[in-house]
């Protein structure tokens, strides 16, 4: 199933001149991972907030799973359905790597017990060693950040993961294990995972690739 769709996709930010997206056209299957190009300004982060649920477009229509999804739906859809990885991670300062991954399940209002049981499951399924569960963000480092971000999309269950230059800020080594992590969400686990992106090896790993330009999202592959 096409999980994610766009169609003739426009959005303009407020008092602004001109669309940032013109026509926008893209389709993002379950089970895949896609990636989104472009120069900066582009609008790469703008279509990627509008796949995450945090707006909506001003013309054309985002379906997900065949049905348009609507403001009065983002709510919902952001708590349940959709999760992005920010590039500057946007771990709670004040809570440990665990207690990171274990606000998803918080909210579900899963028992605590089993919150902390499977928080540390998915945190050791992305690579953190049990002896960094309960250090501060701070006191971790960039790739370490991104995999407990990651971990705590895992912990949401969402189907829909966006994530926003996930390896910008890392060495080649933790872009490589992020990039893997990334493949694993999507060929493994199913979940629809898109990333924008400037890393060019991590986009020629993807199963598609788009380029935005002038607002205008070209499929490469």
């Amino acid at each position: 199933m096409d999980r994610l769709v766009l169609e003739n996709v426009y959005y303009k930010y407020k008092n602004a001149k001109k669309d940032v997206l013109c026509g926008v056209n893209a389709v993002f299957p379950e089970g895949t991972l896609t990636a989104i190009c472009g120069r900066s300004g582009a609008g790469k982060s703008t279509l990627l907030y509008l796949l995450s649920g945090l707006d909506v477009p001003n013309q054309g229509q985002i379906l997900y799973n065949g049905e348009p999804l609507k403001k009065s739906m983002l709510d919902d859809y952001r708590r349940t359905e959709a999760a992005t990885i920010a590039q500057s991670y946007l771990l709670f300062p004040t809570r440990t790597a665990l207690e990171n991954v274990m606000y998803p399940m918080e909210i579900a209002k899963i028992p605590k017990k089993e919150a902390e049981k499977k928080a540390q499951e998915y945190l050791s399924v992305v690579g953190i060693d049990r002896e960094l569960f309960h250090r501060l963000p701070n006191k971790l480092s960039g790739g370490e950040q991104q995999r407990v971000a990651i971990a705590r999309c895992l912990a949401a269950d969402s189907k829909i993961i966006a994530a926003d230059e996930p390896t910008g800020n890392l060495d080649e080594e933790n872009a490589d294990a992020v990039l893997a992590l990334l493949q694993e969400l999507a060929h493994k686990h199913g979940k629809t995972v898109i990333v924008v992106t400037h890393d060019t090896f991590l986009a020629q790993q993807c199963d598609s690739q788009y380029r935005l330009r002038n607002g205008v999202l070209e499929l490469l592959q």
